[in-house]
Parts: C-alpha cells; sequence; structure tokens
C-alpha cells in the first residue's frame, strides 16, 4: 500500500490546472527541447490506471495529453509525486510510460498522422528532506 504524506491530495489537486501544466512545461523543460507550436489550449488529462497483459493493476499520479501541429499527435506529461527517494524509480517511471503508451495503442494505431509513438515528458516531484540520489533514467540501473 502506498504511503502518502499530507501534501500529495494538494499537490494533485495543484496539477489539475491546465495552466500550471503549461507553466510547468514551459519553466522546467529547456526552449530547444520543448516545440514552440504546442497548443496548449488542447491540454487533456488522460488516464491513469492502467492494466497490464498479466491483469496487475498500476495507478501513476497524473498524466496528460497536449496536440502538437494541429495533428492528432500526443504529447504526454507525466508526473509522478515521490516523497521519498526509491532508487528504481526510473524503473517505476518507464513501467507507467509503457502502460500508457499501451493503453493508447488499444484505444488507436495511429498516435500521429506518421503512426509513431507518442513523446513523453515524465517529471518526478520530489518532496522529501534527503536528497535524491536515486538513478534518473533506466541507463543508470543496468550492472555494467
Amino acid at each position: 500500500m502506498k504511503k502518502y504524506t499530507p501534501y500529495d491530495e494538494a499537490y494533485k489537486l495543484l496539477f489539475t490546472y491546465p495552466e500550471v501544466i503549461r507553466d510547468l512545461l514551459t519553466s522546467f523543460i529547456d526552449k530547444d527541447v520543448l516545440p514552440d507550436d504546442l497548443d496548449f489550449s488542447t491540454l487533456s488529462k488522460v488516464q491513469n490506471e492502467f492494466v497490464s497483459d498479466t491483469l496487475d493493476k498500476r495507478l501513476s499520479d497524473i498524466a496528460w495529453k497536449i496536440n502538437y501541429r494541429g495533428e492528432p499527435f500526443y504529447f504526454l506529461v507525466h508526473l509522478e509525486l515521490q516523497a521519498r527517494v526509491n532508487k528504481l524509480m526510473a524503473l517505476r517511471v518507464g513501467v507507467y510510460e509503457l502502460l500508457l503508451l499501451q493503453a493508447l495503442e488499444r484505444q488507436d494505431k495511429n498516435f500521429t498522422a506518421k503512426g509513431g509513438l507518442p513523446p513523453i515528458v515524465s517529471m518526478v516531484l520530489y518532496t522529501g528532506e534527503e536528497p535524491w540520489n536515486a538513478e534518473q533514467n533506466l541507463r543508470g540501473l543496468f550492472h555494467p
């Protein structure tokens, strides 16, 4: 069972507002990475409860999509709220990203005009007191 901090529900509420997501993206993602022509008026939440092929249920905290260049294109923003350092957080976020893609694939085989997978921006909002010292990507989790 997941342990919640007193702030979890407040953060979840805060990140239900499209304006907050817009400001988060434009403030924390390098302007060279974030496309100029994202249509922030199309920000909408997507499902955050997933069932794997083996019927395991997973729940991420928040997920959004946004249109890009007027195409039926997903630009997914996945936020994970974390109060303690989790050494395998990169793996956990990766699992959520893959489950999200799998859920979208079940709904629509053509994510973009070219039929490719949509990009995902995953952010972990860490509110703990000790410094974050876990790997920030999957590559760092593998034994050399």
